[in-house]
């Protein structure tokens, strides 16, 4: 019990670095500034808006290339 408190603190301070900080300073460098790579997911009321928000480029590649051709080949 001791460690859950500085580790749930680690696991916030990882997350902010890597998916806020990391993340846009390489979309920076690589030109990929206007890119966005997640919404805001921990305001979503169902899980269905939540695995539409937090991961933008995973979200946008499956929909084009699996939801809409098997849509398109259902229909």
């Amino acid at each position: 019990m001791r460690l859950s408190l500085p580790m749930c603190l680690a696991w916030l301070l990882g997350f902010i670095y890597l998916f806020h900080h990391l993340l846009n300073v390489t979309g920076e460098l690589l030109r990929f500034g206007d890119r966005e790579f997640y919404r805001d997911w921990w305001n979503c009321k169902n899980l269905g808006e939540f695995w539409r928000m937090w991961n933008m480029p995973v979200h946008n590649f499956l929909v084009r290339h699996i939801s809409q051709p098997l849509t398109k080949r259902v229909s």
